[in-house]
C-alpha cells in the first residue's frame, strides 16, 4: 500500500477526488511506521493500532463520532480494530463496506493503475448507487466481555458492581433472567431483607434458606459478615461482630436456659438495653430463679456499679453464659469470641484508622478469620436456629451465584 502511494499517490488523489464529487471539506493526513513491518501479528498490530486510536480520539471535538473502516487491511489489523472498537468502547463506529459482487476482493496487480479513469467509470458515483456501508455493533462480543465481568464481581461478592454492569448492557434481553436475582442479592447483601423478600416473593423461589424463622435476620448478618472475609475485607469484618455477639449470646441463653431474654431487655434503634423493671418483677414478685440468678451473676460481676438501665453488652452475656450454662463447649465459643476477637482486635479496628490483614487476625487472636467465622456457626447450633456449622443454608450465597450464572448466555461453559 504505502509503495503505491508512493509511485502514483492513487489512495489521496481518491479522496481529492471524493472531496470534490461530494463537497466534503476531507483533511487527509498519512500515518506512516516503517517499524510496523509484521502487518499480520495480531498482537503487534493491536498495539499500534491502540495507540493510533488514542491520538486520534485526542484530537476530537465533543460532538465528533470517530468511523472505523474495518474492511480495509490485514486480518489481523482488522480484527485488532474490531476488539478494540467494541472492548475499549472508543466513542466511534466500526464501519464494514461489502464489496460490490457480495464477496472478496480480487488483487491483482495493475501497472497501467489509472486514478482518474477508474473513478469516472465507478458505480458508486452513481445517485441511485447501493450504499455498501454497514455499521457493525459486535454486540456480541461486548456482551460476552460484560457477562464475563459479572461473573468476576460474583465470584468477588460485590453484587452492587455486577447489578451495576447488567444494568449498562442496552440489549434488556441478554439479563433478563437474571436481573432480578442480581437486585435480590444485593439487597440481601445489604440486610434489606423486605426488598430481598419482595423479589424473593415475586420470583417464587426459596432463596433466603431462613424465611418465617424468629432467628432469620441474625443468620442473613452472619452471612454478610461471612461475605466481608471472604472479600478480604477484614477491617468492617471485625467491626461488624459485636452485634451480631450480642445477639446470639442472647438467643443462646434464652435457649439453654429456657428463660425469655427478650423480656429484660428492650431493643431499640440505638442497640439492646436492660429493662430492670422486669428483670425485678420476675425476680423479686414472681420468683423466677433464672431472672434470679441473671440479676445476681451481673452484681457480683460488677459490684457497686452494674447499670440496670444501661445497654447490653456482649461481656454482660458472656458473664451470664459462662456462670449459668453447664456446657463447655458454649461456654468455650463464647470466651473465644469476646475476649480472643472482641477485646484483642475487634475494639482495635473499631476505633482507630488501622489496615488491618489475615494474618493480623490470625497473630493478635490467634485465630484465622475463617476459623472465627466458624466458631460463629458452631455457635449458631445452640441458638433457635438449631443448625450445625456445615448445614447447606451457610452456603447459600454460593448456590445464588451458581444460579446467576447459570443463566448467563454468553460466557457459559458448553
Amino acid at each position: 500500500m504505502k509503495s503505491n502511494e508512493d509511485h502514483d499517490h492513487r489512495y489521496t488523489r481518491a479522496l481529492e477526488l471524493l472531496e470534490q464529487h461530494t463537497g466534503h471539506h476531507i483533511d487527509i493526513k498519512k500515518i506512516e511506521d516503517p517499524a510496523f513491518t509484521s502487518v499480520h501479528d495480531f498482537n503487534d498490530a493491536y498495539k499500534i493500532i491502540h495507540e493510533l486510536l488514542w491520538k486520534t480520539l485526542g484530537t476530537l471535538e465533543d460532538d465528533d463520532t470517530l468511523l472505523v473502516n474495518i474492511s480495509s487491511g490485514t486480518p489481523a489489523m482488522k480484527s485488532a480494530l474490531t476488539v478494540l472498537m467494541a472492548l475499549r468502547e472508543y466513542r466511534g463506529k466500526c464501519v464494514q463496506v461489502l464489496t460490490p459482487v457480495k464477496d472478496h476482493n480480487e488483487h491483482v496487480e495493475n501497472p497501467d493503475y489509472d486514478i482518474e479513469e477508474i473513478w469516472k467509470n465507478c458505480a458508486d458515483n452513481n445517485p441511485d448507487a447501493e450504499d455498501r456501508t454497514r455499521d457493525i455493533k459486535v454486540t456480541h462480543l461486548v456482551n460476552s466481555r460484560d457477562e464475563r465481568l459479572i461473573k468476576e464481581m460474583l465470584q468477588n461478592y460485590d453484587y452492587h458492581a455486577a447489578l451495576k454492569i447488567a444494568r449498562s448492557i442496552d440489549d434488556k434481553e441478554v439479563t433478563s433472567d437474571y436481573i432480578d436475582l442480581l437486585e435480590f442479592a444485593w439487597k440481601r447483601s445489604i440486610m434489606d431483607l423486605k426488598g430481598a423478600g419482595q423479589i424473593n416473593s415475586r420470583l417464587n423461589l426459596k432463596l433466603l434458606p431462613m424465611q418465617g424463622n424468629p432467628m432469620m435476620s441474625q443468620f442473613e448478618y452472619a452471612l454478610c459478615c461471612d461475605l466481608k472475609q471472604r472479600r478480604g475485607e477484614y477491617a468492617d469484618f471485625l467491626r461488624a461482630l459485636t452485634p451480631l455477639f450480642v445477639e446470639i449470646f442472647i438467643n443462646v441463653i434464652s435457649r439453654q436456659l429456657n428463660f425469655p431474654m427478650h423480656e429484660i431487655i428492650d431493643v431499640s434503634i440505638n442497640g439492646p438495653s436492660w429493662n430492670q423493671p422486669r428483670l425485678d418483677e420476675l425476680a423479686d414478685i414472681e420468683g423466677n430463679e433464672t431472672a434470679i440468678n441473671i440479676r445476681e451473676t451481673l452484681e457480683l460481676k460488677y459490684p457497686n456499679n452494674f447499670n440496670f438501665n444501661g445497654f447490653v453488652s456482649s461481656d454482660h452475656l458472656c458473664t451470664i453464659i459462662r456462670k449459668l450454662i453447664n456446657n463447655k463447649r458454649i461456654v468455650d465459643l463464647a470466651d473465644t469470641l469476646r475476649n480472643n476477637v472482641e477485646l484483642k482486635l475487634r475494639n482495635k479496628a473499631a476505633h482507630k484508622m488501622v489496615s488491618i490483614t489475615g494474618q493480623d487476625v490470625k497473630d493478635i487472636t490467634g485465630l484465622s478469620v475463617n476459623k472465627i467465622m466458624g466458631h460463629i456457626k458452631d455457635l449458631f447450633k445452640f441458638s433457635d436456629l438449631d443448625i450445625s456449622a456445615d448445614h447447606e443454608a451457610w452456603n447459600s450465597y454460593d448456590n445464588l451465584n451458581n444460579l446467576i450464572m447459570g443463566y448467563m448466555k454468553f460466557d457459559r461453559r458448553t
